[in-house]
């Protein structure tokens, strides 16, 4: 796994997270 892949990862679920609250 990249970082680069990784952050995406971690970005997608903050944006979740952000929207679903």
């Amino acid at each position: 796994m990249t970082v680069g892949l990784l952050g995406i990862g971690v970005a997608v679920v903050f944006l979740m997270e952000y929207f679903m609250s």
